[in-house]
C-alpha cells in the first residue's frame, strides 16, 4: 500500500543561557521534537537554533529564528514544531506577539510537549496555548525568585549561618525513581509536576515543580 508523502516541517531549538549550549537540552529538545514528528506525520527538514537567546527578546530579534522564517518563505514549508511554550516564548507579550506574526505569515506552530494536553482538555486551542504562555511566563518569574534564594543562601554561608534547602533529592531519595518511571510512562513534565504535587512532593512554598525543576532531577 503506498505511504501518503509526509509533511515538511522545521524544528526550532532555544537555549536560555551559554551554559546550555551543547547540554542535553539541545540534545532532549531536539529528541522531543523529533519524536512528536514521527508520529503525526511530519518530516523535519531542517533545524534552526537560537543558542543562549532569552526567551523574553521578540522573534524578530533572534537571529536563528529570523533564517527559519526566510527558509520556511522560501521553500513555501507551513509548520515548526518546538518542543514547548517556553521554548517559544518566556512572556506572554513575546507569546502573542509571536503567534500574530506567524499567522500572517500562514505559519503553523505546534509544541511537542504539550500539543496532546491540548487537543484533551478539548477545548479552543488558543485559549490553551494562552495558559500555556502565561504559565512559561510565571516559570520564568519562579526561576527569578530562586536565584534571588540562592543569593541569599550564599550570603547566610559565608557568615557561617547556612539556610539552604536540601536537594530534593536529598530529602527524597527514590524520588528520581518515581520521576524516570514517569517519564517513561510517557507522561509530560507538567503531567509528572501535577502528580508529585498529589503525593506533596512540592517547592518550600507548597507550588507544584516547575517544569525545568523536574528536568534537572532526571538529569541528576
Amino acid at each position: 500500500m503506498k505511504r501518503e508523502p509526509l509533511e515538511s516541517a522545521v524544528g526550532y531549538i532555544r537555549t536560555s543561557s551559554t551554559t546550555n549550549v551543547g547540554s542535553n537540552s539541545e540534545a532532549r529538545q531536539r529528541a522531543n521534537i523529533t519524536a512528536y514528528a514521527a508520529q503525526n506525520g511530519l518530516h523535519i527538514v531542517r533545524w534552526f537554533e537560537d543558542p543562549a537567546v532569552s526567551g523574553e527578546r521578540s522573534i524578530e530579534d533572534r537571529k536563528g529564528f529570523s533564517a527559519m522564517l526566510e527558509y520556511m518563505e522560501a521553500a513555501r514549508i507551513c509548520a515548526i514544531v518546538v518542543e514547548g511554550v517556553d521554548r517559544f516564548a518566556r512572556k506572554r507579550k513575546v507569546y502573542e506577539e509571536g503567534m500574530v506574526s506567524l499567522s500572517k505569515r500562514g505559519i503553523n506552530i505546534l509544541f511537542a510537549e504539550d500539543e496532546s494536553e491540548i487537543k484533551a482538555l478539548g477545548v479552543p486551542d488558543h485559549l490553551v496555548r494562552e495558559v500555556l504562555a502565561l504559565s512559561a511566563e510565571l516559570d520564568r518569574r519562579r526561576l527569578v525568585e530562586r536565584m534571588k534564594e540562592g543569593r541569599e543562601a550564599k550570603q547566610d554561608a559565608d557568615l557561617g549561618r547556612w539556610v539552604g534547602r536540601l536537594k530534593l533529592t536529598e530529602k527524597n531519595r527514590d524520588l528520581k525513581a518515581q520521576v524516570v518511571a514517569m517519564r517513561n510512562a510517557g507522561m509530560s513534565l507538567r503531567q509528572i509536576s501535577i502528580e508529585l504535587a498529589a503525593r506533596r512532593v512540592t517547592t518550600k512554598n507548597g507550588k507544584p515543580l516547575a517544569k525545568t525543576q523536574i528536568q534537572r532531577i532526571l538529569d541528576g
